[in-house]
């Protein structure tokens, strides 16, 4: 098998373990990494994980699988200004588990304009999807932007179109 098979069935078999109660020590690695490769992937300097941010998400239950980590840490990147990511940022993603605002109220009460915009933007994006059946494409033309910048939005924020003629085949 190729890198590109072997790190993702890795990472999911770390992940595993995590559930299996290993207390979380693969967490940090795998959360660096993840750093690491959006740094590469965008041509961007790596950013830096606090160890009081490592150690708060090596308590926190990751449900899903590797992937959901990655997304996670993916927003906090892309969320968080400057070179350093800490406890303080943690909020800006929407760790699992925790409830996004439920009312305009709600979104007033968020502590940052950039928390308020944050939420806003995956709320609208996931609204335009869902009107739009998850064409990328209608989405991208009708809000007026370009799809590929649309697909990294979509990306950072966690979401992912599916059509629904593809969910009833």
């Amino acid at each position: 098998p190729s890198g590109k098979t072997c790190i993702p069935a890795l990472t999911s078999f770390l992940c595993q373990c995590r559930r299996s109660g290993s207390g979380g020590e693969d967490i940090p690695l795998l959360a660096n990494h993840f750093v690491k490769e959006l740094a590469r992937d965008n041509e961007t300097p790596p950013r830096t994980l606090t160890p009081e941010l490592l150690a708060a998400l090596s308590a926190m239950d990751w449900p899903g699988n590797v992937r959901e980590l990655r997304n996670f840490i993916w927003r906090l990147a892309i969320l968080t200004p400057g070179p350093v990511i800490g406890l303080a940022d943690l909020p800006l993603a929407s760790p699992p588990g925790s409830a996004p605002p439920g009312s305009l109220e709600d979104l007033y009460r968020l502590p940052s304009f950039r928390q308020a915009r944050a939420w806003f933007e995956k709320e609208f994006l996931r609204r335009k999807l869902a009107e739009s059946q998850g064409n990328v494409s209608a989405v991208a033309e009708k809000i007026g932007l370009e799809r590929s910048h649309l697909y990294r939005k979509l990306r950072a924020y966690g979401l992912e179109p599916s059509r629904e003629e593809d969910d009833q085949e």
